[in-house]
């Protein structure tokens, strides 16, 4: 059964992804998200303000909503006393304060504002996020983590966001458009991923996307080829979109030239953060000499992703509802 590309609905234009959630949080509401848990820990100490970063990007004209799931997982909730159900429900609940907040916008949308629904893209952080160690960013992980303990971390997850745990589960929930699989450092993460996403019954028929986090000369952070680990997803037909994420936007154009040749009809998605560099000892962002990093600046850099091929760009870290405005102006507005 051929699973249908959420992304076609757009008709072809630039789709504008959101930016940074944590950045958000961190920057404009003032939340402490120290911990293991990232963003997630307000999934249980304050939903109201993850609902109100999902309406400030679209208000700001972004199309896809990415949930506040990238470090939510089953394991890293219980290592801070929660319990599985509440676990299962915070997982959950992500999607719906996302689904929540584009009801809200939509209902205040202005009549001559025709643009399709916005797309709600459940975050899947890569097999770092168990560590919170910044291994996103070198894709080295402990010797014992093999392709099969991957694919299986990303299938519990999934199942969980999807309410589909088990398979006598009837927990009726809302539903993602399409499930995000973010900053994915290595080919043996990217071969996981395929695995998962060919021969799981639900994952195999259920959108997907997959992002790569990258370094100069071509490859991703484990230090492979990016074309080998998209390439490496060609078994798996549910992964509909491919590209790149958290990234150095000054590698971008070339990495998206990558990525479009390697899509084979894919749509390519690139969101990069906001040029700085991040510390995971220190847990912090260091800016570099000589990255502007303003809202217009990353407009420019989008503008020369599209045209190298990107069919959707927005912002990871680092980046804001600012970013994603000008970037919607500058390409749609």
């Amino acid at each position: 059964m051929a699973v249908e590309n959420p992304f076609t609905r757009f008709g072809g234009r630039p789709v504008i992804l959101d930016g940074g959630l944590a950045t958000d949080l961190e920057t404009h509401f003032g939340k402490d998200l120290s911990g293991g848990l990232w963003s997630a820990k307000l999934l249980r100490e304050d939903q109201e303000s993850i609902k109100a970063v999902h309406r400030r990007y679209f208000d700001a004209g972004a199309d896809v909503a990415t949930t506040s799931s990238y470090q939510a997982s089953l394991e890293g909730f219980a290592s801070v006393g929660i319990s599985h159900t509440d676990a299962l429900r915070l997982m959950r609940l992500s999607i719906t304060l996302a689904i929540d907040a584009r009801s809200e916008h939509m209902a205040n949308r202005p009549l001559k504002d025709t643009r399709p629904l916005p797309l709600i893209a459940a975050s899947v952080g890569c097999y770092a996020t168990l560590l919170a160690d910044g291994s996103e960013y070198t894709g080295i992980y402990p010797a014992d983590v093999t392709e099969e303990t991957i694919s299986a971390f990303h299938i519990s997850r999934v199942m969980a966001l999807l309410g589909s745990e088990s398979p006598t589960s009837t927990t009726q929930h809302h539903q993602p458009d399409i499930i995000a699989f973010e900053t994915i450092p290595s080919l043996l993460e990217a071969r996981a991923l395929a695995l998962a996403c060919s021969t799981h019954p639900i994952l195999s028929t259920f959108p997907s996307w997959v992002t790569f986090t990258c370094q100069p000369n071509g490859r991703v952070a484990h230090g492979e080829k990016l074309a080998d680990c998209i390439a490496a997803l060609d078994i798996a037909p549910s992964i509909v979109a491919v590209g790149i994420n958290c990234t150095d936007p000054a590698l971008c154009e070339d990495l998206v030239r990558i990525a479009a040749t390697a899509a084979k009809g894919r749509t390519v998605i690139v969101y990069a953060n906001s040029g700085e560099v991040y510390d995971g000892v220190r847990k912090t962002w260091i800016r570099k000499e000589g990255v502007v990093g303003g809202p217009g600046w990353y407009a420019e850099c989008a503008r020369r992703w599209v045209e190298a091929g990107a069919d959707a760009v927005g912002g990871c870290c680092r980046t804001g509802p600012e970013h994603v405005r000008a970037v919607f102006e500058g390409l749609r507005g």
